[in-house]
């Protein structure tokens, strides 16, 4: 009986071994693609511009690499208003201050910009996350091709 303990012992051991191989060879290969710039988190951070102005925001359509990305929104009006974008929402936003609004690690898709402080919040804007886009301004007709 103990042979076959003993056989079971090795078996799973062997199992092991065989697991530890293949988590091994996934972060190499997880490795070699971050060095070789194939993963989408290779930029040290976006940051893009928006202002919020009483006819909405300024750029409404905005754009960005995948990685890190942190919308700076300025308030040029003259009450408060509180940003969501893809789930993260900001503090309340003073008239005329400025708030840093830290989105974390994002993958390729588009992010609704949603203004909480209007009577109806529905989408104000949209975040287009895209390989090798730099942050800024998404160009005039481009969001019509990426809904």
């Amino acid at each position: 009986m103990s042979s076959g303990g003993d056989h079971m012992a090795r078996n799973g051991q062997a199992r092991v071994a065989q697991i530890g191989s293949v988590v091994a060879i996934l972060l190499l290969l997880v490795s070699a693609a971050w060095a070789l710039h194939l993963w989408p988190f290779n930029n040290s951070g976006a940051s893009v511009n928006v202002t919020i102005t009483e006819e909405g925001l300024n750029p409404a359509h905005i754009m960005a690499p995948p990685g890190n990305v942190t919308i700076v929104l300025t308030n040029a009006t003259d009450v408060q208003h509180r940003i969501d974008i893809g789930g993260v929402t900001s503090d309340d936003i003073a008239p005329g201050a400025t708030y840093n609004l830290r989105l974390g690690e994002l993958w390729p898709s588009n992010y609704d910009i949603v203004d909480l402080s209007v009577t109806t919040p529905a989408p104000h804007g949209r975040l287009h996350v895209i390989v090798n886009a730099p942050p800024g301004p998404l160009p005039e007709g481009s969001h019509d091709s990426l809904h």
